[in-house]
């Protein structure tokens, strides 16, 4: 990974039973190979 976009940086988040559920659904029909990209994804294509 080129060091600019090192990911040197840690984001803990709390979230309800019910909000984790509909996180995991989510996850597990996106295609993505982990949930901390797919999150990721999530996050930044919604702050753009």
């Amino acid at each position: 990974m080129e060091e600019k976009n090192k990911r040197n940086k840690y984001l803990k988040i709390r979230v309800s039973e019910e909000e984790m559920e509909a996180i995991k659904r989510k996850f597990q029909n996106s295609g993505m190979d982990t949930l901390s990209g797919f999150v990721r994804a999530m996050l930044t294509v919604s702050i753009r």
